[in-house]
């Protein structure tokens, strides 16, 4: 069995970090370290039973979780937003699928939904299943070319747990705000399978200071179809995408597109900004490449 990390990132909410931590303190298989980078909260956070690492600046969760990967010292990492919830059999779970399938780069689950005040929300959380396309998934194996590159289904920013040697500082820095989904394309691209847990083993909370929340705003929205398009043209370097490639190319198409209808819905309120904005962020998804990082 894998020693295990958790990385909780966390930035202003002292209250929604306890229990967050409530429930890691909670796993019936307790991690061997606990991780909280604070993105330098202000006032600075607290942590009970874990180390504390503070940002020098506010970097945002790209930043904070590459740190966190820099700093982890278990052979798998789990990480965790600070709103978000496990229930007591996560880390259990997903390292029972890890050591049942050693090929596995990545073990994932599903996950159910809160509102802000944590009253559950089975419809938003059947929604996201649905759309995220892990109603179509079978629990065991799976091919991370389409789960993770093309439908999005790995949610690695708190239900996930992931083999250290397939994580990359540098990759998860350049997803910025989309940062989860590019510890998922590294786990694609080392050319391993995932290995998929059809249960919802935690919660993600809907709240309107998450990153999640911050996407509907215009020029945020965009930034992320950008990195999205970014990770997208990586891929179609690496042989790990062979089979796939003709469907990758078609989403950073539709991934750009989106990004312009984008900036056109909100000219109105906003002026020209969100145009030049997506102008240069997908002027720098193109013309600035990233590179598969080595193994």
């Amino acid at each position: 069995m894998p020693t295990i990390s958790v990385v909780v990132l966390a930035y202003n909410r002292p209250g929604l970090l306890a229990e967050a931590l409530a429930g890691v303190r909670a796993q019936s298989r307790p991690p061997d370290e606990v991780l909280v980078v604070d993105d330098h909260s202000e006032p600075p956070l607290t942590a009970e039973d874990a180390r504390l690492i503070r940002q020098r600046a506010n970097r945002g969760p790209g930043a904070a979780a590459a740190r966190g990967i820099i700093e982890a010292r278990s052979q798998a990492v789990a990480f965790l937003n600070d709103d978000d919830l496990w229930g007591p059999d996560l880390l259990a779970e997903l390292e029972s699928a890890l050591a049942a399938y050693p090929t596995a780069a990545i073990a994932f689950s599903d996950h159910g939904v809160v509102a802000a005040d944590g009253t559950e929300r089975p419809d938003r959380a059947d929604e996201l299943s649905e759309s995220y396309h892990r109603t179509r998934l079978g629990a065991g194996l799976v091919d991370l070319r389409r789960a993770a590159l093309l439908d999005l289904s790995v949610p690695a920013a708190s239900f996930a747990l992931v083999r250290r040697e397939v994580l990359s500082p540098a990759l998860v820095r350049a997803g910025a705000d989309a940062w989860d989904y590019f510890v998922s394309v590294g786990a694609a691209l080392s050319g391993r399978p995932g290995v998929y847990v059809d249960r919802r083993l935690g919660w993600y909370r809907l709240s309107e200071n998450g990153v999640s929340a911050r996407w509907r705003a215009p020029e945020r929205a965009i930034a992320v179809r950008a990195r999205r398009i970014a990770a997208a043209r990586m891929a179609l370097t690496s042989t790990a995408s062979a089979g796939v490639r003709a469907e990758m190319a078609g989403r950073a198409a539709r991934e750009g597109g989106g990004a312009v209808l984008t900036a056109l819905r909100t000219r109105g309120e906003e002026g020209r900004r969100p145009l030049l904005y997506c102008s240069r962020e997908l002027a720098r998804a193109v013309v600035c490449p990233l590179r598969v990082p080595p193994r």
